[in-house]
């Protein structure tokens, strides 16, 4: 027989190569249009096993890469979000929104509430 065998069947090349089946873009196999899905954000078609390699990041809700992943206060976060809206403390180095820190422009850094409440007990006034 003439074909290509797929996912427990044998197509037609024909069959196999119009409309039955999609190409992962990321592991490059084959698969019913069925078990593989479109995202336009990626502009990729991905199957479940590779949708497994990606994590849905808890500010915009967009799957992301997991090699690439910011873990914050808010959860696990895509480059992307925390390029936008993180800021990483200047003193524990932990990443937190950048609406709940403290901006010193005197050291231009961002600080975490609770360093930044270290940093103001350290602080005494000049007559100190």
């Amino acid at each position: 027989m003439d074909g290509i065998e797929e996912d427990s069947g044998w197509y037609c090349k024909e069959c196999h190569c119009k409309t039955t089946f999609v190409l992962c873009n990321d592991c490059g196999k084959r698969h019913s249009k069925g078990a593989v899905e479109y995202f336009d954000y990626l502009d990729k078609y991905l199957c479940q096993s590779c949708i497994d390699n990606y994590y849905s990041c808890d500010h915009c809700g967009n799957l992301c890469n997991n090699d690439i992943v910011t873990r914050t206060e808010d959860g696990k976060v895509c480059e992307s979000c925390r390029d936008n809206y993180y800021q990483r403390c200047g003193d524990c180095g932990q990443w937190f929104d950048e609406e709940n820190m403290v901006y010193t422009e005197a050291e231009d850094e961002y600080y975490c509430e609770n360093c930044n409440a270290k940093r103001n007990v350290l602080i005494k006034e000049y007559s100190y």
